[in-house]
């Protein structure tokens, strides 16, 4: 009975965790690829709008800032099944 117990735990632990972790992981990855749109978006008005020290400062940050924390936050592995560009 406790070996079937401690199997069955066992089992629980391993499935709800990795149920979780892939849950928890997707909804932070569109949450974030949410908010990089919408900046990017803001810099596109900030072009538009021909405000030249706004699109100077935001345009590199907007785009090297988002594959250096994805680089930092997630592994090589899960970079390149993410994003195979």
């Amino acid at each position: 009975m406790t070996c079937t117990a401690r199997g069955l735990g066992a089992w629980y632990i391993l499935f709800f965790g990795c149920f979780y972790f892939i849950i928890f992981y997707f909804i932070s990855y569109f949450i974030f690829l949410f908010l990089w749109i919408i900046a990017y978006v803001l810099v596109a008005r900030c072009i538009m709008h021909e405000l030249r020290l706004c699109s100077a400062f935001f345009f590199p940050v907007l785009y090297f800032l988002p594959r250096s924390l994805l680089h930092s936050y997630l592994t090589d592995s899960m970079i390149c099944s993410l994003l195979s560009y």
